[in-house]
């Protein structure tokens, strides 16, 4: 689920700015 964790990541980067 390599997709998926790097829309997490990304959505999480996203709410820590």
């Amino acid at each position: 689920m390599i997709a998926f964790a790097t829309l997490v990541l990304a959505l999480n980067d996203k709410n820590k700015k």
